[in-house]
């Protein structure tokens, strides 16, 4: 077993939340490279792999045996670092909520995102969502993510879901909804679905969404965003992966938005740098 890292602010929980995420991974640290976990969902392949010292989750089509569209991916020796640049991203939503209390998280593939939350923000409360069961089995057993008063898991329609909230709910909605091959479902895109979104935010909230812009329809997805939300940003990640922000207050220009970066970044202590991506943000 290795050292477990205490770093500088660290809470008590937090140094025994890394050590259960330890704990948790030494077995398959330890382990051969394999293939983890292979199970047939809606057309896909749901496949979690140990590989270089990583695991990752790849939803495959059937007739795309050997697709490089990766879903999730842990680093066994640092699994709070978001491996993922557009996951990264998408905690830009924290220049608008530096504290969120209540946040919303679909699809949960490998739970990276839920796991950095829970663990540098001891008061959040995040519903995860995912459609497929099958995800949630491999990542609840396989990987760190705890299920506890402060986590939920549920495997439901992400659009199915949040009709069923109160308006006011969330302070976040964090969206990766995308299938093997960039996919991303129509109704999720839609204008209704966008005008739950911003219905089910508090009056700050803020949403992140990966999208795939050369998908056909991207600019229309866009324009429900921006007819809908208050501001809309898209921070530009690479090879066509867009993280389209949308909040409920005016727009704030990008030295705002990397103050507050910057400043989240210093009472938080990712293990990653935040504040980089305002950069690649286009206002």
């Amino acid at each position: 077993m290795t050292d477990v890292p205490i770093f500088v602010g660290e809470s008590a929980w937090q140094a025994e939340n890394l050590a259960r995420i330890e704990h948790h991974l030494s077995v398959i640290r330890n382990q051969e490279d394999d293939t983890l976990f292979t199970e047939w969902w809606n057309g896909h392949f749901v496949v979690l792999t140990h590989a270089d010292g990583y695991l990752r989750l790849w939803m495959m089509e059937e007739e795309v045996a050997n697709t490089t569209w990766v879903q999730s991916v842990l680093d066994l020796e640092d699994p709070l670092h978001l491996v993922l640049n557009y996951t990264q991203a998408m905690l830009l939503t924290l220049a608008w909520q530096p504290d969120p209390r209540r946040v919303f998280i679909s699809g949960l593939g490998g739970g990276s995102l839920p796991l950095v939350l829970h663990h540098h923000f001891p008061n959040i409360v995040l519903d995860c969502v995912e459609i497929s069961p099958a995800v949630v089995e491999a990542t609840t057993t396989y990987l760190p993510l705890p299920v506890d008063e402060r986590i939920t898991v549920t495997v439901a329609d992400a659009a199915d879901f949040l009709a069923m909230q109160a308006p006011s709910t969330y302070d976040m909605l964090l969206l990766d909804l995308f299938t093997d091959g960039g996919k991303t479902p129509d109704h999720v895109t839609d204008r209704a679905f966008f005008e739950i979104c911003h219905q089910r935010l508090t009056a700050n909230g803020v949403l992140s969404m990966n999208l795939y812009s050369l998908a056909e329809g991207h600019a229309q997805r866009l324009e429900r965003l921006q007819e809908i939300f208050e501001s809309v940003y898209i921070c530009k990640i690479h090879s066509g992966i867009d993280v389209v922000l949308a909040a409920k207050t005016a727009p704030i220009g990008r030295f705002t938005m990397l103050e507050r970066s910057i400043d989240v970044q210093k009472r938080r202590q990712f293990h990653f740098r935040l504040p980089d991506w305002v950069k690649s943000v286009t206002l």
